[in-house]
C-alpha cells in the first residue's frame, strides 16, 4: 500500500493546465469571492413596479464575473362571467447564468460597465368579460443584463396564469397551457417561458402553474403556483379553497412570492375579478479577485 511520502510532490503552477488561465490569474489564484451584488425592486406588494434597472462599473482587481438572472413572474388570469373558480395561477420566471473572465478580453477591471435590470412585477389582469384577452392574464417582464462579453443574455418573464373552460372533475390536476377554447390566449404557444433570450451559459425554464379539483371540495379545490427551478427561486405554494373563501381577486387567495414567483387568479366578475401580479426578477453578480 503506498504511503505519503510515495506520492508525486509538484509545484503548484505545474498543476495548472498550459495555457488555461491567463496571466493574471497565474500570479494570484484567489479562489475567494470578494464581492456579491443583488438587483431587484423591493416593492411587492402591487403591479406593476417598474423593475430595477442601474450601471454597474466592474471593480478593479476582479478577474472573473458571474451574472445570475431570474425573470419576473406572470400575473393570474381574470375571472369571466360565464365561468368562475377555474383559475390557474402565473407561470414562473426563467432562470440563466453567465460566467466572464478579463483574461479572455471580456471587460476590463476599473472601467467596464453594465446596463443590469431586473424585471419588475407583471400587470394585473381585468377583465374577463370585458376586454379581448377573455380569461388571460400577462407574461412576466424580463430580467437582463447588457454590456461587454455578453449578447442577447436575458432571462425571459413567466407565461400568464388563465381561466380554463373545461368543467368540474373527480380528482385531477389542470395545466394551464393549451386552452383551446379562448384563442386569444394562444396558451399552447406560451406555455411556459423558454428560458433565455440567447445569450446564456446555462438556463432553466420557467414553471407552468396548475389547478387542483376534488370532487368533495372540502377545501381541496385550490390553485398551485409552481416553484422556480433552480437557485434564487420562489418555492411551490398553493392558494386557499375556492370552496371556501368565497369571490375573491387573486392576491386575496394567496400572494405571489419573490423572486419571479406567478401571480394568482380571480375568481368572480365584478369588483372581485382581478388576476393579480406575479413578482419581480432578480439580478445577482458575484466577482472574484
Amino acid at each position: 500500500m503506498a504511503d505519503y511520502q510515495t506520492y508525486k510532490k509538484i509545484d503548484g503552477g505545474d498543476a495548472v493546465i498550459a495555457n488555461s488561465l491567463g496571466p493574471a490569474q497565474v500570479s494570484g489564484f484567489s479562489t475567494a469571492v470578494t464581492e456579491q451584488y443583488m438587483f431587484w425592486n423591493d416593492n411587492y406588494w402591487g403591479g406593476p413596479n417598474g423593475g430595477c434597472c442601474c450601471n454597474w462599473t466592474v471593480p478593479g482587481k476582479v478577474l472573473t464575473v458571474k451574472f445570475e438572472l431570474r425573470g419576473g413572474g406572470g400575473s393570474g388570469g381574470p375571472a369571466r362571467c360565464c365561468q368562475t373558480n377555474r383559475g390557474t395561477p402565473g407561470g414562473t420566471g426563467a432562470y440563466v447564468s453567465k460566467i466572464i473572465h478579463s483574461h479572455k478580453g471580456d471587460f476590463t477591471p476599473g472601467s467596464t460597465s453594465y446596463t443590469i435590470c431586473a424585471g419588475g412585477s407583471s400587470q394585473c389582469s381585468c377583465c374577463g368579460c370585458c376586454n379581448s384577452r377573455r380569461g388571460c392574464g400577462r407574461h412576466g417582464y424580463p430580467t437582463y443584463v447588457q454590456g461587454s462579453g455578453l449578447s442577447n443574455f436575458c432571462a425571459n418573464g413567466g407565461s400568464y396564469g388563465y381561466q380554463r373552460c373545461g368543467g368540474w372533475c373527480y380528482n385531477c390536476g389542470y395545466h394551464k397551457q393549451c386552452a383551446t377554447c379562448y384563442s386569444e390566449c394562444n396558451a399552447c404557444a406560451f406555455g411556459y417561458s423558454k428560458g433565455d433570450c440567447g445569450g446564456g451559459e446555462f438556463g432553466l425554464m420557467g414553471g407552468i402553474s396548475m389547478e387542483h379539483s376534488n370532487q368533495y371540495c372540502n377545501t381541496q379545490h385550490w390553485q398551485s403556483a409552481i416553484g422556480s427551478a433552480g437557485p434564487w427561486n420562489a418555492p411551490t405554494s398553493h392558494s386557499r379553497s375556492f370552496c371556501t373563501t368565497g369571490p375573491s381577486r387573486g392576491c386575496c387567495f394567496a400572494h405571489s412570492f419573490f423572486p419571479g414567483g406567478g401571480g394568482y387568479s380571480g375568481s368572480t366578475q365584478g369588483s372581485q375579478c382581478w388576476g393579480d401580479w406575479g413578482q419581480g426578477g432578480l439580478v445577482v453578480v458575484t466577482t472574484w479577485s
